[in-house]
């Protein structure tokens, strides 16, 4: 096998004595190397030679996240002696790279062999060129988001082992942490930068630059006093200058529980000049408290005054502590997805705030939900909607969708296989229900999923076991299921074509997302924010929907749901330069929509749309025991007659 995911260990098991005794003794290490380095980058080489007793490699790398360009960007790296390394500001894409996939996944990755055709792409031929045969990556995860991704590589193939990489991830959490501290020291920086070129005073010009800043900047003075505190810092804290002014001892700011941080903070200071960030609270002037993280120094100076840079956690402890559909843009009636940037849910509709009631009450369980719906209705969103207001938002999140996958693969995906258990297993595959152990696995277009597969998945609803394909061995998993289809589940299970007992697994918390034609209040909201979305990506000017033209949107009905809009939109997007957006109107009045809705259809378009549906399921067989005619309860003559006559095709 060339690559796989990391697979956890079995809870409670230790490692291998070698690799926990070596562990343990270098981890202390690289804490304590951290702590007394603000920067990554001069840093990065030290680590690489601490790393290197336990986990050899020849190369090692640094590539973090850019919103504004949706990419990684190499950020440091550390190659041997005399060789060379990935040119600078390097970009990954999240698409078809290691590093892109342990950033979305937010899980290790081991790969055996960098030539294998999954990571073909520009990033593994320049570590090839370099040399590089296998290589191990990880998530930089902070306690709210992932910023990044490490690597390591080798010059041999299959060097690394499962526990490596989850031992790499262990120092990615706390290279993580410091470049997190590290943003803020630059910041820092800079505005001393800006002071030494505009040659004033220190006081007055650090107060004249910090305002500008949105995040909050105070003084930190020996003993624990603060000054000079910015706008934000005010706002943060609900304080006036003045009042600052008269305050001392920022012990009267904070709890008493607090107060040993700071001490602790100032020790540091002193002996390091730099403290390692901090949470901890502030008293507002009405009573209340508001969470913060602090970080404070100044290019290691031991000697106060320090410079502390201080950022509010209300929002974020806020949005772990309620549901995510707490947060709303009142103004476009949005629910945003947290940890999804992008994918939002129009909430404007009665039928969608009905939904979201009840995945208030239903998602915090471990029930499996049921998402039926059109096409395009956005099930998928709805889907990491529920994972992240259940207790399992933090655990991987893993989406299959079945009828994307072939027949004969679809069970190793799901399930995985081992060495051998069919021509061209070279290895042992972790199928998809063990990577989203402890996490949700959602099962994309359910059902499409064949008949022989789904008893296996009705073990695992039912006995939380499993057999890997090849494999003897039964397999425990702890995964919250969540499942989506277009289809009339319950019409196939009379039918035959899906089996009753999983059917009613299934259907624990049945939802069905309404079709947009039925919402269409929804269509303004959904167009503006794909405008934003399409015109950010695109670096278009801000584009504005004239009221025919959103009234024209609003009254088509829309065959392919959210998806149509959606790619209309874009498509509108690319065409307009500018300020108002240009949509094709007569493009939605030519196409005629292929919808059809109850009592509408002919007798003829009825019987020949249901064979045409029974062809298709059967393959375009029509004889034999599971032939289409035998499904229909007709002679194969009879069925060849018909569909001569309703003008169908096999396929």
């Amino acid at each position: 096998m060339a690559t796989s995911q990391a697979e956890p260990p079995t809870p409670g098991a230790p490692l291998d004595s070698p690799h926990q005794q070596d562990w343990s003794r270098l981890l202390p290490d690289l804490n304590h190397f951290l702590l007394s380095h603000s920067d990554i980058r001069t840093a990065f080489p030290g680590l690489c030679r601490r790393l290197n007793r336990v986990l050899p490699h020849q190369h090692a790398g640094i590539a973090l996240y850019e919103a504004g360009s949706g990419h990684l960007r190499l950020f440091t790296q550390q190659v041997p002696p005399g060789g060379t390394g990935l040119p600078a500001n390097f970009i990954l894409p999240l698409d078809g790279t290691p590093a892109g996939e342990v950033y979305r996944l937010q899980r290790p990755l081991v790969v055996d062999d960098l030539r294998s055709p999954q990571f073909l792409c520009e990033t593994t031929r320049e570590l090839l060129l370099h040399g590089d045969r296998s290589g191990c990556w990880a998530p930089l995860r902070t306690s709210d988001s992932v910023i990044g991704a490490l690597w390591i590589s080798s010059d041999q193939p299959r060097v690394y082992r499962t526990e490596d990489a989850f031992l790499l991830n262990e120092v990615a959490v706390n290279i993580a942490f410091t470049l997190a501290n590290q943003v803020a020291a630059q910041r820092i920086q800079e505005l001393q930068q800006r002071l030494d070129q505009h040659g004033q005073n220190g006081t007055l010009g650090f107060h004249e630059i910090a305002n500008t800043s949105a995040i909050g900047i105070v003084r930190w003075e020996g003993g624990g006093h603060l000054s000079n505190p910015n706008d934000a810092f005010l706002r943060m804290i609900g304080r006036t200058r003045e009042e600052m002014q008269m305050i001392r001892d920022c012990s009267k700011l904070t709890p008493p529980e607090f107060h040993h941080l700071s001490d602790q903070a100032e020790q540091e200071l002193h002996g390091l000049g730099v403290c390692q960030p901090f949470e901890t609270e502030f008293l507002r002037q009405d009573g209340s408290r508001v969470p913060v993280l602090i970080s404070a120094g100044l290019s290691n100076n031991r000697c106060p005054p320090w410079l502390a840079f201080v950022m509010s956690l209300q929002e974020r402890r806020s949005r772990s502590a309620s549901p995510p559909h707490s947060k709303k843009r009142s103004a476009a009636h949005l629910i945003q997805v947290p940890g999804h940037e992008g994918e939002d849910i129009a909430a404007d509709s009665a039928a969608m705030r009905n939904i979201l009631r009840d995945l208030e009450t239903g998602a915090p369980t471990d029930a499996t939900v049921l998402l039926l719906g059109e096409t395009g209705t956005g099930k998928d969103v709805l889907a990491h909607t529920i994972s992240q207001m259940s207790p399992r938002r933090d655990y991987p999140f893993i989406k299959v969708n079945c009828a994307s996958i072939p027949v004969g693969l679809l069970e190793s995906e799901l399930f995985g296989h081992e060495r051998g258990a069919f021509t061209g297993a070279q290895g042992r595959k972790i199928g998809r229900l063990e990577l989203a152990h402890q996490g949700t696995i959602f099962l994309d277009e359910v059902g499409d999923l064949p008949l022989e597969l789904q008893p296996k998945l009705l073990r695992v609803l039912q006995e939380r076991a499993f057999e890997r394909l090849g494999g003897t061995q039964t397999i425990k998993v702890d995964v919250r299921l969540i499942a989506a289809t277009n289809r009339d589940l319950a019409q196939m299970t009379a039918s035959g074509q899906f089996r009753r007992d999983l059917f009613y697994r299934l259907n624990v918390f049945p939802v069905r997302v309404p079709p947009l034609r039925e919402r269409p209040e929804s269509v303004s909201v959904l167009a503006n924010l794909f405008v934003q979305k399409f015109a950010r990506r695109m670096n278009r000017p801000h584009l504005t929907i004239r009221p025919e033209t959103m009234a024209a949107l609003e009254r088509w009905i829309w065959p392919g749901n959210i998806r149509e809009l959606e790619n209309l939109i874009e498509r509108a997007v690319i065409l307009s330069p500018g300020p108002e957006l240009r949509v094709n109107l007569e493009e939605m009045r030519i196409v005629e929509p292929e919808v059809t809705f109850p009592g509408q259809q002919t007798l003829f378009e009825v019987e020949r749309e249901h064979i045409r549906h029974v062809l298709h399921d059967t393959n375009g067989v029509i004889g034999g025991k599971h032939g289409a005619a035998s499904r229909l309860g007709l002679k194969r003559t009879t069925l060849q007659y018909k569909m001569k006559k309703l003008e169908i095709s096999r396929r």
